[in-house]
């Protein structure tokens, strides 16, 4: 086989479980992140996630850092690229200043989450339709609190005859708080309700900090009522 990829990765986690339902583990990931037309850089990340049940209640989290290498030269090389193209489509680029936003590049973003879990099912409704035909129907109380810090985001980019005139930088932040219950008829399937928050630096746009949310301008929170079911075979 050809492998015509040039970027290579690599992944691995370590964890050790001294417990039934408790595990702590590091994990670290090295890759490049530019396509093949751009400088090679390379991203890397660490992290460490862990695990402890206390009975019916649970608590799971995870820290990571990531670091991007070198993007202002991704940067300068992307101005270039722009620059190359144009003269060869005919164009007179030299004195036009062209101006672009990177979505979410940042010389590092590092967060965390952590849930809280409690796993019960009432006498009440043990009687009922969501329970007496089950062998062990569990509902599941979740709570879970996030926070992502990203440093050196770049916002825009404005370059000239292929030479970069100008980058704009800032430091932001995401927040999220969600709140859920999940009913488990069987292992292996679940439907669950839960109300999300999230926020960002005041008269911020969340939609520069995350990719699902169509924010307006100066939209730095939103709250989400949200539904799902998933099933495994």
């Amino acid at each position: 086989d050809i492998d015509s990829k040039h970027g290579k990765a690599v992944g691995a986690r370590v964890a050790w479980s001294p417990g039934l339902g408790d595990e702590i583990g590091v994990s670290m990931y090295y890759g490049c992140y530019t396509p093949s037309f751009l400088p090679s850089e390379a991203v890397w990340s660490a992290a460490l996630d862990g695990k402890k049940t206390f009975g019916p209640f649970e608590i799971e989290a995870q820290y990571v850092y990531t670091r991007f290498q070198g993007i202002d030269r991704v940067v300068r090389g992307l101005a270039n690229q722009v620059f190359e193209q144009a003269l060869e489509s005919g164009l007179s680029p030299v004195n036009t200043t062209i101006e672009f936003e990177l979505a979410g590049l940042a010389d590092t973003k590092h967060g965390y989450w952590v849930d809280l879990r409690y796993r019960f099912m009432p006498d009440f409704v043990r009687a009922s339709f969501l329970a007496k035909h089950f062998e062990n129907p569990t509902f599941v109380l979740v709570a879970r609190g996030e926070q992502v810090w990203l440093r050196g985001m770049m916002t825009e980019t404005a370059f000239s005859g292929g030479i970069v005139q100008a980058i704009e930088r800032e430091n932001r932040f995401v927040n999220r708080v969600t709140l859920g219950l999940a009913y488990r008829p069987v292992p292996l399937v679940v439907f669950q309700l839960a109300l999300e928050r999230t926020w960002t630096d005041h008269g911020k746009s969340l939609a520069g900090v995350t990719n699902f949310i169509p924010a307006e301008r100066t939209q730095s929170t939103q709250s989400a009522l949200l539904f799902g079911a998933a099933f495994g075979f």
